[in-house]
């Protein structure tokens, strides 16, 4: 079943048809609520519920629970303090550079879904933040000054969304470069490896003054 009317905390149905199938659903998502949640605060919220079986009241409890516990405090804390301070060659992320992004970016959508309407994380900052994070590397350093260029050309403000947009590309062709230089790298260690077997041993070492007996 469609449960999102459900998930959505200010649905409101506006037919008695429409009122009729919601009741319906509030239900069974109760029932995967009463499965599925395992905390004992979740738990308590759930069993508020109970005598009408409103999965909606019940969920939209539990996500301010989320939102407002001391847990995601700390964990949104936690997670705006890695997107104002790391760097991409910091070495702490292990992956390639599209994988950073996709992962800082993942880090924006989940400090969002925790604070929720009390965010203050703006476009303006994600930019900001975004540009000192990849300034280590000159290829996408340069992306925020072409990105620039292209807004004044077109007489539009850089948007987040479009730099990202920009950023994504450099960093795919970055990464290419470097598998590429990698691969590189391999043949040539293969290739001195097959010559050194035919080379002379140390031992064997000469010059223009050895005997060739």
């Amino acid at each position: 079943q469609d449960v999102a009317e459900v998930l959505d905390g200010s649905y409101q149905p506006t037919t008695s048809s429409d009122q009729e199938v919601f009741e319906m659903k509030k239900i069974f998502l109760y029932a995967i609520l009463e499965n599925k949640v395992l905390t004992s605060k979740g738990k308590e919220i759930v069993r508020k519920h109970e005598d009408n079986r409103d999965a909606h009241a019940a969920y939209k409890e539990l996500v301010n629970h989320h939102r407002s516990s001391t847990a995601a405090i700390i964990a949104a804390r936690d997670i705006m303090g890695y997107l104002t301070s790391v760097t991409i060659g910091d070495g702490r992320f292990k992956g390639s550079t599209a994988e950073f992004l996709t992962n800082w970016m993942q880090q924006t959508k989940l400090y969002q879904k925790l604070v929720g309407n009390a965010s203050t994380f703006s476009d303006g900052e994600k930019l900001v933040h975004l540009v000192r994070a990849v300034s280590t590397v000159s290829e996408l350093r340069q992306i925020k000054t072409t990105a620039d260029m292209l807004a004044v050309t077109t007489c539009q403000p850089l948007s987040f969304d479009k730099y990202y947009e920009l950023l994504s590309s450099a960093a795919a062709q970055y990464d290419a470069g470097l598998e590429h230089k990698q691969k590189r790298l391999i043949y040539t260690h293969d290739v001195n490896d097959y010559y050194e077997e035919y080379l002379p041993d140390d031992d064997d070492s000469y010059n223009i003054d050895t005997p060739v007996n």
